[in-house]
């Protein structure tokens, strides 16, 4: 009989497997500190899930505790979403960096063009 994996062990064999298949090696600190970290809040996501599920399971109205339950869960996702984005895993085989927007470039040009042409207080 097999052990059943916690969804942040399931995590953690799928971000090795990418990894592996990107041709990367985890740092040590990526060993250490960040692929826990990941592996625990994925865990957390999960329980929250549950816990979620209990409270709107309930006849009537949301109670107070689903919708800070729902708060937290929506907070863990998305440092979850960071967390995985940091390691850097879909970027390893990108060599061109992302494309600039042509609207936000002559925005940036004109804050610089108007800094350039100030007169200088005597």
């Amino acid at each position: 009989m097999t052990a059943r994996l916690s969804p942040g062990s399931r995590l953690r064999r799928a971000l090795d497997a990418a990894a592996k298949a990107a041709g990367m090696e985890w740092t040590d600190v990526a060993i250490a500190v960040e692929l826990p970290l990941i592996e625990a809040t994925a865990d957390r996501v999960e329980l929250l899930r549950g816990k979620l599920a209990a409270e709107a399971d309930t006849d009537g109205p949301l109670p107070v505790r689903a919708v800070q339950l729902a708060s937290e869960l929506r907070q863990l996702e998305n440092q979850l979403g960071r967390q995985v984005a940091a390691l850097g895993i879909d970027d390893a085989d990108d060599d061109e960096p992302a494309p600039k927007s042509p609207r936000h470039q002559a925005a940036a040009q004109s804050r610089w063009d108007r800094r350039s042409h100030r007169q200088v207080a005597r």
